[in-house]
């Protein structure tokens, strides 16, 4: 009979023990998709155009496991059963010269200099096409992307501005500036200093209010 404090030797140790265990286990695995790339000529060089979406695929498992201590040490598979076939992505890739005045379709900051202070939407009661970058007057304004100049003017709101049409759908435009450096027709490229930061029209300080058009909306 043991009483409180007695002294308690175990004999003939013989370690920790480890549990392993096995089962078998049913699950789904997916099936990833392989990628077709195809070549067009009809497409310009850097398009792409996904004509047919890849879709995983489904295949049933029956598997051993075998565990030690609660963690999975050996998993064998024992069947393997597709029951979806996975579906081939096709991407067609253009191979056609992209002449100069016609845009990418991704558009770099046109006044990395700025600040936004203002975003497209509602504004004092009107709507703001656009967004304003706001830095000092003198700062390079750039072409957005690729495209040709439509209009190079002043006017009452915009001030002095600048539309450039990128013949993909894509218009941009740029306003308030102080000077303008292209002329209607001039083509330009995605990154040319088209334009310098001013204050003119309707304006509350040197800025470049940048403003983007699709398919005339």
């Amino acid at each position: 009979v043991l009483k409180e404090g007695d002294i308690v030797k175990v004999a003939n140790t013989s370690g920790d023990v480890t549990v392993v265990t096995e089962e078998t286990v049913n699950y789904t695995e997916d099936i990833d998709y392989k990628t077709k790339k195809v070549k067009d000529d009809d497409m310009y060089e850097d398009d792409k155009k996904v004509t047919t979406k890849g879709e995983k695929g489904k295949k049933d498992i029956i598997a051993k496991v075998v565990c030690e201590n609660g963690e999975q040490t050996e998993k064998i598979v024992q069947r393997a059963k597709v029951k979806k076939e996975p579906v081939t992505e096709v991407v067609h890739v253009g191979t056609k010269e992209r002449p100069k005045d016609v845009g990418t379709g991704k558009f770099i900051n046109p006044c990395p200099a700025g600040t936004k202070t203002s975003g497209f939407g509602y504004r004092w009661g009107r709507l703001h096409k656009g967004i304003d970058l706001a830095c000092a007057t003198g700062n390079n304004i750039y072409a957005a992307d690729n495209g040709k100049v439509i209009t190079a003017e002043s006017h009452y709101s915009y001030g002095n501005y600048i539309e450039i049409d990128h013949n993909n759908g894509y218009t941009t435009l740029y306003a308030h500036c102080s000077k303008l450096l292209v002329n209607v027709g001039d083509v330009v490229e995605q990154g040319q200093i088209i334009a310098k930061v001013g204050s003119t029209g309707n304006s509350t300080g040197p800025h470049c209010h940048f403003q983007v058009g699709v398919n005339g909306n």
